[in-house]
């Protein structure tokens, strides 16, 4: 009796996706492996440096404009009611009904 475990190149079966998935995972190997050079200079790759994050930036929920704070809340007000679904966190919908014109919007 033939064993069905072998896929042919000819004919779409059910080995079909999992074939596709590890030919792009085996090209995508060999194109790092190779042309690493190439790739860092044309810049597809992730570099290992750490990201310099400006401290001195205000907390992001103290910077938010009135009228996108009212957006946030009449989004999820609408959401609850038809879905009812809570889409933000508790603690942000809160700071969000506290929102006051901030110094500096981001």
């Amino acid at each position: 009796m033939p064993s069905s475990h072998i896929s042919s190149f000819t004919k779409v079966d059910w080995a079909s996706p999992m074939l596709m998935v590890c030919f792009a995972a085996c090209f995508l190997i060999f194109m790092q492996k190779v042309f690493a050079d190439k790739l860092v200079a044309w810049g597809f790759e992730l570099f290992k440096n750490e990201v310099v994050v400006d401290e001195d930036l205000p907390p992001f929920l103290s910077t938010v404009k009135l009228s996108q704070a009212a957006e946030i809340l009449a989004e999820e007000k609408n959401i609850n009611l038809n879905y009812g679904v809570k889409f933000n966190d508790v603690d942000t919908i809160a700071e969000m009904k506290r929102t006051i014109a901030p110094k500096a919007s981001i």
